[in-house]
């Protein structure tokens, strides 16, 4: 047996050194590398496998360590996705087109491998290298016949031109490339990223197709409805110490930032004509930290001024965010702040508001929305400077000591809004109306003290203190809550004598003050509002400060509010507040159905409001969606009698219109979700089909609906056949969406046989009512949506009363937006239906063991389902589908099936793609033929 083993290993060492017999290769476990369905256990073997010029897509699947060379007697071109992962070792790149990027995430894919790009240097065959993403810590060397172009990714390493091209358009590098390296029209930003240089376009600014390599350049060039939009940021640019805008144009930051270190970073002055100017969707940044005045933007004369969903800033020590800066006997500047993103602030305040006095026009500042924060004042004007007029009807206005501070003669005009500082407001001079819901708010502790060049207050709502220049001051307020340790006072801290302050004067008729009233000089001026303290010592003739609920209500004897009743004690004297029991008095009954305008005329109509009908019911179902949202279902059930009625009242007057009003007061209360259902007996739409040709219009909280006679007989079609006395009819009309920018409808006409799809050539006339955001847009459109997604476009219009009317033949989902966001909408879905149409496929073919094996390639762009393939014996002749893909990603089938040796057969194929339930084609592929043999 030990001899009979022994034998046998040396007849196994005997084999294992005979030349030319060698055991399988090892496969790693896990591979490095994939090719679409194909693994391989190094990158150099995949490199190796592609035996095609067309485009091979690589992925890394793990870090490798190899030196790789990519060397064809023919071309090859690849798509080297890092994936993530790491390169290292070498990379020599002959005679390929190699491109390399990270799809990864966290963009990790990294290059430590050096790479040589060489070329063919015995032929004409050239290397590049294209770099999109990664990072590359080797060096890179693009030898005679090499090229690199890198577009972006970061380069730790060198790169060295030895006798090659490199061409730079993107990209972050540890070392500053050369300029010979930049492609045109590109430059260095050496302040872009810390510790990198990085390779940008000089392009700065675009005034339609035409560029500008800087925003100087840009504004000069602009006209009047000129748009000039920023490409890049601009950060204190050279020597520019401001710009200047002159024309009527529209400044689009385009997300980018401006900012400059001089006085000013925008400055807006015209000396002949006035002009709109528009700033939106960026930052204005002043940097200058010197003691003296900088200002972010200057508006200065004839000019009306927009800021838009732009930041700006100031930030040295006395910093205005915008400066209204006057001039004399000209038009002073106007300027609107507007859009919920606008940030507008300074060290000393966010505006500066100041006039020049009452022989030129009033300087002029309009606050909508935004939010404006100083230092020390919000907004400011100026006491020797006259002539303003302020308007907040929305914001947040925010103020270190003061949150408006009005020491000029001019107007303040406050009806919304939220207003905070150590004290709210102080007027000092000039006329203060306070009216709607604004709401105003002082958070310091109460002071006063004399201040001839400053606000004088802390801890005061709405203070009142009459400056050295001894102005007259009104404060007249209707409405708005103000808040503070005083809520509203009036005070003399320059000791002005009694013929000054009788200048001042105040009138607060509503409103809610929580916290202290009080004034040193004005009496008798509050004649209505809601207080936190007694303002007994304030009130005008014939008011009375009742308390209720610990709040006293400033009112007339005898006024009756709500379920009160406000009088005085005739006993002893003393204020109080009764219930007021309204008298019951029964209601005249109501016929909630009547008929209108002459019988058998056009205009004679029978009118339903069941809101008057005992008999219909009304059911709310409220439900808490997913996202946490409550949605209501509001079911309105028109009782069988009711309908009855209706159907003869019709009947009887010869009516050509049937009015069911089956809202209940809450069409503008409804929100997103929220559905209305309004339920009809199935026999009153038989009936009326039968016994009437009038229209039927269905009003409900969401929409109002109106059916021709023809949309009626095809509901009717619907709904005929056995049916059952409850079985009932129901119109569907659903808020899906309603957004800013988009509002969504969801109709449904339902019955005993299934939903109603179309109304066999009768028309329906919707119309629903608009939210406050689109009823302000000019040109609107609608977009009916099918049940496969696809968008049609819809004849619709907008009425006077904030409603919007289309008229369709079939009910499904229906949107209403902007016409520019509808016309985007439709062009993307004939670009994405188009785009496949045009899309081309280059078609091989070759002679494979028992079989012809078709290979096809795509363009790029749009993807498809699947593909045709067809075959025919004539390259003219008839062809016949032989095959379909099951994927649309599949590039190659064999055709092994009724084959004849010797004879000759032609194919071509086409890719397949349903859109939204639509079928489109591509080209068809160009005609590839083989010999079977």
């Amino acid at each position: 047996m030990k001899k009979f083993l022994a034998m046998l290993l040396t007849a196994g060492l005997v084999i294992s050194m005979i030349p030319g017999v060698a055991f399988a290769e090892e496969v790693p476990a896990e591979p490095v590398a994939q090719i679409g369905g194909d693994k391989f256990p190094t990158l150099q073997k995949a490199f190796n496998s592609v035996s095609t010029s067309s485009e091979t897509e690589i992925t890394l699947l793990a870090d490798v360590e190899e030196e790789i060379t990519i060397d064809y007697n023919d071309y090859r071109s690849f798509i080297l996705d890092l994936n993530g992962s790491t390169i290292g070792g070498t990379i020599q790149n002959v005679t390929s087109y190699l491109t390399i990027q990270d799809s990864s995430e966290g963009k990790t894919g990294t290059v430590n491998a050096s790479i040589e790009l060489t070329g063919d240097i015995n032929t004409w065959k050239n290397s590049k290298l294209t770099i999109l993403s990664g990072t590359f810590t080797g060096d890179i060397v693009a030898g005679n016949k090499g090229t690199l172009c890198v577009e972006g990714g970061t380069i730790d390493g060198t790169i060295t031109k030895n006798s090659g091209t490199v061409v730079c358009t993107g990209g972050l590098f540890k070392v500053q490339p050369g300029n010979d390296m930049l492609g045109t029209g590109y430059i260095v930003n050496e302040n872009k990223i810390e510790g990198y240089y990085q390779v940008e376009s000089d392009k700065v600014a675009q005034i339609g197709d035409k560029t500008y390599n800087t925003l100087k350049k840009a504004l000069a060039a602009a006209k009047d409805d000129d748009t000039v939009i920023l490409l890049k940021d601009q950060i204190n640019i050279g020597s520019i110490n401001y710009y200047v805008i002159e024309d009527a144009i529209i400044l689009d930051l385009n997300g980018k930032t401006v900012s400059t270190t001089g006085t000013r970073t925008i400055y807006t002055n015209k000396n002949d004509v006035t002009k709109n100017i528009t700033i939106k969707n960026g930052t204005i940044l002043n940097t200058n930290t010197s003691n003296n005045p900088s200002v972010g933007i200057l508006a200065e004369q004839r000019v009306n001024l927009t800021l838009e969903n732009v930041t700006v800033e100031a930030a040295g020590t006395n910093g205005y965010g915008v400066f209204a800066n006057p001039k004399e006997n000209i038009v002073q500047p106007v300027i609107t702040v507007k859009g919920d993103k606008t940030k507008i602030s300074g060290n000393v305040a966010g505006i500066a508001v100041n006039g020049y006095g009452e022989d030129v026009s009033t300087t002029t500042l309009h606050v909508e929305d935004g939010t404006i924060e100083g230092g020390r004042y919000g907004i400011a004007g100026n006491g020797e400077q006259h002539n303003t007029n302020i308007t907040i009807n929305g914001g947040t206005i925010i103020g270190g000591s003061c949150g408006i501070f009005h020491p000029q003669d001019g107007t303040l005009d406050i009806s919304g809004g939220n207003i905070t500082g150590a004290t709210g407001i102080e007027m000092r001079a000039g006329e203060l109306n306070v009216s709607g819901s604004p709401v105003i708010t002082a958070t310091g502790e109460y002071t006063s003290d004399s201040n001839g060049s400053g606000n004088t207050s802390s801890g005061v709502g709405i203070a009142v203190a009459q400056h050295t220049t001894k102005k007259p001051i009104s404060v007249k307020i209707d409405g708005g809550t103000i808040k503070g340790e005083k809520s509203l006072a009036e005070m003399n801290p320059e000791e002005n004598d009694k013929e000054d302050i009788s200048k001042v004067t105040i009138d607060v008729r509503g409103g809610t003050f929580d916290g202290e009233v009080d004034a040193e000089d004005v009496a008798k001026f509050i004649h209505g509002g809601t207080y936190s303290t007694d303002p007994t010592g304030f009130v005008g003739d014939d008011r009375y400060a009742y308390k209720m609920n610990e709040q006293y209500i400033v009112a007339p004897e005898g006024y009756q509010s709500a379920n009160w009743v406000f009088e005085k004690d005739a006993v002893n004297d003393k204020l109080y507040i009764g219930t007021y029991h309204i008298p019951y008095v029964p209601p005249a009954p109501v016929d909630p159905i009547t008929n209108t305008g002459s019988a058998s005329s056009e205009s004679a109509t029978t009118n339903a409001d069941i809101s008057k009908d005992p008999a219909s019911t009304k059911e709310e179902k409220t439900e808490v969606t997913e996202d946490n949202k409550e949605v209501t279902t509001t079911t309105i059930k028109i009782a069988p009698e009711t309908a009855e009625k209706i159907v003869q009242r019709a009947i009887q007057h010869s009516s050509a219109h049937i009015v069911i009003d089956a809202t209940t007061g809450k069409a503008v209360n409804t929100g997103a979700g929220d559905k209305t259902e309004v339920v009809l007996p199935a026999s009153t739409i038989l009936t009326l089909a039968e016994k009437t040709t009038a229209d039927v219009v269905i009003k409900s909280d969401i929409a109002e609906i109106t059916l021709d006679a023809k949309a009626v007989n095809a509901v009717a079609a619907q709904t005929s056949g056995e049916i059952a006395a409850n079985d009932t009819v129901i119109v569907v009309a659903q808020k899906v969406k309603d957004e800013s920018n988009e509002m969504r409808f969801d109709l449904k006409v339902v019955t005993p046989n299934g939903p109603v799809l179309d109304f066999d050539g009768g028309d329906v006339l919707v119309k629903v009512q608009l939210n406050d955001q689109l009823k302000t847009k000019e040109r609107l459109a609608c977009l009916y949506i099918d049940n496969y997604g696809w968008l049609n476009t819809v004849e619709g219009s907008k009425n006077a009363d904030g409603t919007y009317a289309f008229v369709t033949g079939h009910f499904s989902a229906y949107a209403i937006m902007e016409e520019r966001d509808a016309d985007k909408l439709m062009k993307k879905q004939t670009s994405l239906t188009k785009g496949v149409q045009n899309t081309t496929i280059k078609l091989s073919s070759s002679l494979v063991s028992k079989g012809i094996k078709l290979k096809w390639k795509k363009s790029k762009g749009f993807k498809v389902d699947q593909y045709q393939i067809y075959r025919a014996v004539k390259k003219n002749g008839k062809y016949s589908k032989i095959y379909l893909t099951k994927k649309g990603t599949t590039t190659s089938v064999t055709n092994r099936k009724n084959l004849k040796k010797g004879k000759r057969y032609f194919y071509k194929v086409r890719g397949v793609r349903t859109i939204a339930g639509k079928t489109f084609y591509t080209k068809w592929s160009n005609k590839a033929n083989r010999i079977y043999r």
